[in-house]
């Protein structure tokens, strides 16, 4: 998983955007990326900060390039939406494409063909 970009979905200031790029700042160590501050080391630096309330009422959101699809094999991108989907997501057993989520889900459930484990929504 790489990150690809950050998009800011409301019209905020330069300080909540500011704020926004600093918490999914992410750095790579031997192909291996991840971010350079955690959630609770966020709050503890802006908490109380005009820029941290509006941060907390903005909306935003990831968007990450997955290497391949666990099925098809396929390069596709993945918007995630928060820290605790990006782990869900980052922790799952299986990465699917949207191609290969709807086949698991649809037709290949219904003939009892599904995988076995976390999937990755």
């Amino acid at each position: 998983m790489k990150q690809k970009e950050i998009v800011i979905d409301s019209e905020t200031s330069p300080d909540a955007e500011e704020l926004i790029t600093a918490l999914f700042a992410v750095k790579r160590v031997n192909g291996i990326e991840g971010f350079i501050l955690s959630y609770d080391e966020f709050v503890k630096h802006y908490k109380g900060t005009y820029a941290f309330q509006e941060f907390l009422s903005s909306l935003y959101h990831l968007v990450y390039t997955i290497d391949k699809c666990d099925v098809c094999f396929k390069t596709f991108d993945v918007t995630i939406y928060d820290l605790e989907h990006f782990d869900d997501y980052a922790n799952a057993r299986y990465k699917l494409c949207d191609r290969c989520k709807f086949l698991h889900d649809g037709p290949m459930r219904m003939f009892g063909m599904k995988l076995d484990g976390d999937i990755a929504y």
